[in-house]
């Protein structure tokens, strides 16, 4: 068991939280220093994190949403008759011993609590102490937040504060803080490789912000500034049923930000490194993306896309003659995709373009799309702060 005694706040989407994990399967030595604030964080391997249940299945969720989303009586759920039972059996539950103060905890205190968080949002302990919050939020010490745990794979297990975290699932909140307490080795080992890469480059920096809570605050040279704008150009698509390509996928930042809108994604990436990271990261945001390591003129499957990215990338294949004859091609290849999403390079000055073969403006590598591509229409979407124009290529009759 490894200690990491220096955890800071991480913020997290809270419908990343589906899941709790149970305590009863970590030994009471491990229970007691996650649970507790002297501990930051710890790296455990083995089985731990396969043993979690929905929170959704949890009686306690289901009286939350049956009391805050249908209107119905606490009184009239199977939770409080069972937190009732076992308060008639000599228990102390949530600090009750008599039906009065569990009646007082629902229909007083929960409500406030609720309210609470509707107005003034989720806040971390250090921005409520001694602010005149509902005492259900406020705890004696300031690094006691909703604790959680990481799991193998990247993907969120929270561990306690069900009730703030049952409360932000219900009212859509966007980010809540936590604590990470307990993370899977494997999980630890992944974020170290990332880090020993990183350490590789001049810079010390990874080429994009990782979109993962407990990867962002890994340094990186750019921050994706494109894919809000490549969002906004496809809110008009129906993504339903539509697959999307993402050629040179690089880490997969676009393909995940696409597969939000509910595209079926492929993400492709001739790097070796380039791919692995795409799929680790990819299997940690939980969405369903295929990280395909292949060089594009070898994928089998252009001809099925709806939707094709190519950012930054189809400039590499004018170097050589070779290589354009390939491009064109391929171009061919994706006659069937009703919309194209693509940034050019900048051409003048040349610079890895010097002595290329081919070294189209913006203009010109637009209508050499639309030639063997059969696409009719594009525009611009904008510069991205590196200079590169982005432009949208769509057909007749695409509502976008």
């Amino acid at each position: 068991m490894n200690v990491n005694k220096s955890e800071p706040i991480t913020y997290v989407n809270p419908s990343r939280l589906t899941h709790f994990l149970n305590l009863a399967s970590l030994s009471d030595e491990l229970r007691k220093a996650v649970l507790t604030t002297e501990v930051g964080s710890v790296v455990l391997d083995g089985d731990w994190d396969q043993n979690t249940f929905p929170m959704k299945e949890m009686d306690v969720y289901k009286a939350y949403h049956a009391h805050f989303k249908d209107g119905a009586r606490w009184e009239d759920t199977p939770f409080y008759a069972r937190v009732l039972r076992e308060i008639d059996g000599g228990a102390v539950k949530w600090g009750c011993r008599d039906e009065e103060a569990l009646s007082r905890r629902v229909n007083k205190d929960i409500p406030e609590l609720y309210e609470d968080i509707a107005k003034g949002g989720f806040k971390s302990q250090s921005e409520i102490q001694g602010n005149g919050t509902n005492k259900l939020l406020a705890s004696k010490y300031l690094a006691d937040e909703v604790r959680v745990a990481i799991d193998r794979n990247g993907h969120f297990i929270a561990m306690d504060g069900r009730n703030r975290l049952i409360i932000s699932r219900l009212q859509n909140l966007e980010l809540i803080p936590v604590r990470v307490v307990l993370r899977h080795q494997a999980w630890a080992d992944f974020k170290q490789n990332i880090l020993d890469y990183a350490a590789t480059i001049p810079s010390g920096n990874v080429y994009q912000k990782i979109d993962h809570p407990d990867l962002a605050t890994i340094p990186a040279t750019h921050v994706d500034d494109r894919l809000p704008t490549l969002l906004e150009a496809m809110k008009g698509y129906d993504a339903k049923g539509k697959t999307l390509i993402d050629i040179g996928t690089h880490w997969g930042a676009v393909s995940q930000g696409m597969a939000g809108l509910g595209f079926k994604c492929t993400a492709i990436e001739s790097s070796d490194k380039a791919a692995f990271f795409a799929e680790r990261i990819t299997r940690a945001s939980g969405l369903d993306i295929d990280v395909v390591n292949q060089n594009v003129f070898d994928f089998p499957d252009i001809e099925k896309a709806d939707v094709i990215v190519v950012l930054n990338i189809l400039h590499h294949f004018l170097k050589t003659e070779r290589l354009s004859e390939q491009l064109t091609t391929l171009l061919k290849r994706m006659s069937n995709a009703e919309v194209i999403l693509f940034q050019a390079h900048v051409s003048d000055p040349p610079g890895q373009m010097k002595n290329a073969f081919r070294n189209p403006d913006e203009a010109q590598f637009v209508a050499y799309i639309k030639e063997h591509t059969g696409i009719q229409n594009a525009r611009s979407l904008g510069r991205a702060r590196d200079g590169r124009e982005m432009f949208i290529l769509w057909r007749d009759g695409v509502s976008l």
